[in-house]
């Protein structure tokens, strides 16, 4: 017994195939309804065939969950030699176009790449994020680049043309803030294991990492304008700041006051003050000379977004 995950029919009617979780095919004579064939015999698939194509000249062009795609010839389900590449995700869907010079693959990791048949070599010409997008961010003063982050990575993209140009991947971790610092050194970041992580923003490795930053992750980040400090809210309800120098990163200050998830940190362009945002539906105006409440709003709601209007004068927050 096995589950079936695609089926194919040929172009003379006369064979119907599908790609199963056990990662085998099989092939079903359609007239008779009567199994003909399966394979491959040996080294099945890993986690199961998602979707199958085929060629004019019969070729069968499978794509797996463990991102392999390959070309097998028809009736033996051999493998041909020199077709076949892995892929960044498990396949979840695969188009051929023309005669079969060229395949179109869609993979769970938010990519979609190019095959020629030719040389069987993957190019990734689209991607986005597989999971919500958590944070956009500008470098400051730029408007040709920004900056989302979501779960395992933050990706940079060109404005103009929304093509990705940097990703920074953290396995098995989410990324729930991310800003630039405005001297335009670094990415800084915050995750879920309650680490605060900056890269270089040309190449994506790693400048350093601040542990233990929050016990209940880190959900929002921002830094100063003269890049000397940054500001961290986390899943306890603490918004902590932080000196920065080129070789050392220190707590400067622990403020509680919030009874929920700190959702969204922006400073004051003076740098003198910052407001957070929380889900125990509050936003709070913090002294970051004293380190205290200078004000607090009060609202019946789940504040997810906070900012300052143009002028520094006022405080907008968003449900």
């Amino acid at each position: 017994k096995r589950d079936v995950r695609c089926i194919l029919i040929d172009s003379t009617d006369e064979f119907l195939y599908a790609g199963t979780t056990s990662g085998d095919i099989l092939q079903i004579t359609i007239k008779t309804h009567l199994f003909k064939n399966s394979g491959p015999s040996k080294d099945k698939y890993s986690l199961g065939v998602h979707s199958i194509a085929m060629l004019k000249d019969g070729t069968i062009i499978v794509a797996t969950g463990g991102g392999i795609v390959c070309a097998l010839k028809a009736g033996t389900f051999k493998p041909i030699a020199q077709k076949e590449c892995t892929l960044s995700g498990g396949a979840t869907s695969i188009a051929v176009r023309g005669i079969g010079h060229q395949m179109y693959v869609g993979v769970n990791k938010g990519n979609i790449y190019r095959i020629n048949f030719s040389d069987f070599q993957p190019t990734c010409i689209n991607s986005c994020h597989y999971s919500g997008v958590l944070d956009v961010a500008f470098p400051y003063g730029c408007g040709d680049l920004f900056a989302t982050c979501g779960k395992e990575n933050i990706r940079v993209w060109v404005t103009d043309t929304s093509t990705e140009v940097l990703r920074v991947t953290v396995p098995n971790m989410t990324c729930h803030g991310v800003c630039f610092m405005t001297d335009g050194h670094s990415i800084i970041s915050a995750w879920n294991d309650g680490k605060i992580r900056a890269f270089k923003p040309q190449s994506g490795s790693a400048l350093y990492t601040i542990h233990d930053a929050h016990k209940q992750g880190v959900t929002a980040i921002a830094t100063t304008s003269d890049s000397s400090r940054i500001v961290s809210g986390g899943g306890e309800g603490q918004v902590r700041v932080w000196d920065i120098s080129s070789n050392r990163q220190e707590m400067k200050a622990a403020m509680k006051e919030h009874k929920g998830v700190v959702t969204c940190i922006k400073i004051r362009a003076n740098n003198m003050e910052c407001v957070s945002s929380s889900d125990d539906g509050t936003c709070i105006i913090w002294d970051l000379n004293r380190f205290v409440r200078n004000q607090i709003i009060f609202a019946n709601t789940l504040f997810k977004a906070v900012c300052y209007q143009r002028g520094n004068t006022a405080v907008d927050g968003w449900k």
